[in-house]
């Protein structure tokens, strides 16, 4: 099951990002070497600097997707609509974080444990 900020097609967009980044990088490196290992022209100096153009922004987009999934912040979590009121409100009828942490929960189900944790504890934690 997904988490709730993560859209269905997100999945599908990271490993397809993954699989064309490997396939070129495999794939194109070989053809570039064959390339490179004739007379070298202007036409494959363009090539492979579109190549490489193309190589680092599939790259790039499979990392960040990556990340993103992998991300532990409550930023990416959907904490941000999570009103004061209501983390105040799970602490006031708490004794302790924990008791905190699933009242929370309680007022927002879509809410993960370790998002509820983290607001929970920077709520209470004196800056």
């Amino acid at each position: 099951m997904n988490p709730p900020n993560q859209t269905a097609l997100e999945p599908l967009t990271r490993w397809a990002a993954t699989v064309v980044a490997l396939a070129l990088l495999f794939l194109g490196v070989t053809t570039m070497i064959d390339r490179f290992s004739a007379d070298v022209t202007v036409t494959d100096w363009i090539i492979l600097a579109v190549y490489a153009f193309v190589i680092v922004g599939t790259l790039v987009t499979a990392v960040q997707a990556w990340r993103r999934k992998l991300s532990d912040t409550p930023e990416d979590s959907g904490t941000a609509s999570i009103p004061a009121a209501d983390i105040d409100a799970a602490l006031a009828k708490s004794t302790d974080r924990v008791s905190a942490v699933r009242a929370l929960r309680e007022l927002h189900p879509e809410l993960g444990l370790t998002a509820a944790n983290h607001l929970i504890k920077d709520r209470t934690t004196p800056t």
